[in-house]
This record gives structure tokens, C-alpha cells and sequence, in this order.
């Protein structure tokens, strides 16, 4: 059971659902990084003075590097996409119908409002555009990854100013610390974002929530001052299990919070949401709750039962849930890589790339 505050104002954004629809979201509609890397020592995002100064001559007066921290996220009951290649497009919690779909949706959100001073701030960086003004990029690369604060101490207050100058964390880089999520051949036309497949996408506002098999689309402003981007994706079963949900007084997982559905917000009446991405093929698993909402058994999509609140661990347990997001972006800068991110990394750089991914600085 959530605290009493957090439960209250819950209730309350659930009860203001049920009498009310949410606005729909519209349906959806390697550039040149800089920096030359010669050795494993040198830093991703450096430059020479040379090179610089000749990207700087040969390169149009509102071009560079485009950043921006996603500050905002929301889960929505669109279907965006169709993840398991049956021709329907997938959203978990929209299987539920209204309006439990609202209700659950309002739940989730709310939840994640709550996890806002836990979640790990993540930026998307697109290491050139051609034209900022617009913005537009035939031809671009899309980075993801986790930031660290420059702030001395920490600050996140004014993270999402929109000019806020933030470093790369050691977490979002390998050995030769080059960005571990970059998806390339990315498209901008005069501010639309085309759809392009990003991997592994944590959400910014819900500790432990990634979307596997993620793929992102939208819109920038004119300027880069700020970005609306949709996704959608699935999370594991296994990763849901292995995620604490992100409140203070209750034990219940990820996994557990979207299997009780409005149980663990204090209206039992409304169901939970179940696996609906088949990953491995013998058809969609089950997972059963106790009366205090924890696992209890699961069940797998040729019927064979798995007993105990660890069955989720089970490499036949392989299937996933749906999820569909609005992420909200304001601009920020970057700062190239956090000081200390070699002691995030294992392994040492034996294959440094001749050409940074990150953008020149």
C-alpha cells in the first residue's frame, strides 16, 4: 500500500479519470560527429585546435550539436506501433479498456511524478545539424544516455532552465568511452523527427522502467528550444521483476504494481495489465498475485506452471508488456564526459575509433 500522501493525491487524479477522458496524442507520421579520437587515452568529444577551426570555416553559420534532457514523461493509452509483428499495433494498459485504462494510465503517472527526485536525468544528442534554425539534418545520429550535473554540490532544481550544461555520465559509455545507445542514419526535416529504432530507452521519470525495442519519433521547435518525442516499446517481465517501484513504504516490485493494477492504489475493482509481447513464441504468459499483491506463481505460454514469488526469473517466463510514452525534451548543453567516467567502465580501449561519435568541443 502506497503512503498516505502519495495514496491520497493518487486517489484522487484515478477518481478525476474515471469521469474524464485524456487528450490522444496525434499518431506517428551518421551525421559526421567531430572529434578525431587517436589513442584510448584521449577524451570522446575533444578536438584538435586544427580540426576545429577547419569545421568551423567549412561549416553554415546555425549548425552544431543539438541537446535536450527529457524532463517530462507519460505513459499514454495511444497505439503507436506494433512490436510483435501481428499487424495490430501493441499497448498494454489500453488492453485493459476505458475506463480502467484511464484510471490505470493516471496511477502510473502519478507514480512517476513521485520517482521524478530518484530518476537518473537521460538527454538525447544529435551531434550535428545541419540547420538549427529549422531544424533540419538529412542525415544525423541520435545519442542516448544518462547526464551528471556540473553543479558543485549537485543541483537538479535548474536542470530544466534550458540552458543548463550537463556532462555525460560514465554509465552511458563503453572502454573507449563511446555512447553505449546511438542509433545512426537519423532524419530531421525542418523540425519532424522520422522514426528511428533506439534500443534500449530508460524512461527518465520511473526508475527501473526501460522500453526495449524502442522506437522514437516527433518534433523539435524551431531554435532546438525544446522537443516532444513518442515511443514505444516492451518491457520484460524480468525487468519489471527485478525493479522496485518507485515509492517509500511499499515492497511491491514494477512487476507487482502492473499486475495489481488499481489494487495497489486502493480500487481492487480495477484490473492489472498482463503480458502481451510474446518474445519466445509458445503464446502469451500469466502471472498470479497473493492477497497482498506479491507473485505468487507464473504460468508459461505452453501452460507449464512455475510456483513462487522468484518464478519470473525463469528463463521460460521470457514475454513482455507493451508500453507507450510522451517524453518532453527542453535544451541543455553538453559538457563532454563526466571527469571521472573511466571508474564506470570495465575493460580497457583496444579498438579506439578513428572518428568520435560525440560532438566536437
Amino acid at each position: 500500500m502506497l503512503p498516505c500522501t502519495v495514496r491520497v493525491a493518487v486517489v484522487a487524479a484515478l477518481l478525476a479519470a474515471a469521469t474524464a477522458c485524456g487528450e490522444r496524442l496525434p499518431a506517428p507520421g551518421d551525421a559526421a560527429a567531430d572529434g578525431d579520437a587517436a589513442d584510448g587515452d584521449r577524451d570522446p568529444g575533444s578536438d584538435s585546435a586544427a580540426d576545429r577551426e577547419a569545421d568551423e570555416a567549412d561549416a553554415p553559420p546555425d549548425s552544431g550539436p543539438l541537446m535536450h534532457l527529457l524532463c517530462g514523461a507519460e505513459l499514454v493509452e495511444d497505439r503507436l506501433c506494433d512490436l510483435d509483428g501481428d499487424g495490430a499495433n501493441d499497448n498494454a494498459i489500453a488492453d485493459l479498456g476505458p475506463p480502467a485504462t484511464q484510471m490505470v494510465l493516471t496511477g502510473f503517472n502519478s507514480l512517476a511524478e513521485s520517482g521524478v527526485a530518484q530518476a537518473p536525468r537521460v538527454a538525447t544528442l544529435f551531434p550535428w545539424v545541419d540547420d538549427l534554425a529549422t531544424p533540419s539534418a538529412p542525415d544525423t545520429s541520435l545519442i542516448l544516455f544518462e547526464v551528471v550535473d556540473l553543479d558543485v554540490p549537485a543541483d537538479r532544481a535548474d536542470d530544466c532552465s534550458g540552458n543548463e550544461e550537463l556532462w555525460a555520465a560514465g554509465t552511458a559509455v563503453d572502454a573507449c568511452g563511446e555512447p553505449l545507445r546511438r542509433a545512426t542514419g537519423v532524419v530531421i526535416d525542418e523540425g519532424s523527427l522520422e522514426a528511428v529504432e533506439v534500443g534500449e530507452l530508460p524512461i527518465p521519470t520511473m526508475p527501473g522502467l526501460s522500453l526495449s525495442g524502442a522506437r522514437a519519433w516527433g518534433w523539435i521547435e524551431p531554435g532546438g528550444a525544446a522537443a516532444e518525442l513518442f515511443t514505444c516499446g516492451y518491457a520484460r517481465v524480468a525487468a519489471l521483476g527485478g525493479a522496485a517501484a518507485p515509492l517509500e513504504g511499499t515492497d511491491l516490485t514494477l512487476l507487482e504494481m502492473a499486475l495489481s493494477g488499481g489494487a495497489a492504489f486502493g480500487f481492487p475493482a480495477v484490473s492489472g495489465i498482463e503480458p502481451d509481447v510474446d518474445l519466445d513464441g509458445d503464446g502469451l504468459e500469466r502471472i498470479t498475485l497473493d492477497e497482498q499483491s506479491h507473485v505468487a506463481a507464473c504460468i508459461d505460454g505452453d501452460s507449464t506452471e512455475i510456483v513462487g514469488p522468484d518464478c519470473w526469473q525463469d528463463d521460460r517466463i521470457a514475454d513482455a508488456f507493451s508500453f507507450n510514452a510522451r517524453l518532453a525534451g527542453v535544451a541543455a548543453r553538453f559538457a563532454g564526459l563526466v571527469p571521472d567516467w573511466r571508474q564506470a567502465v570495465f575493460g580497457t580501449c583496444t579498438d579506439p575509433p578513428e572518428t568520435s561519435a560525440w560532438p566536437a568541443r
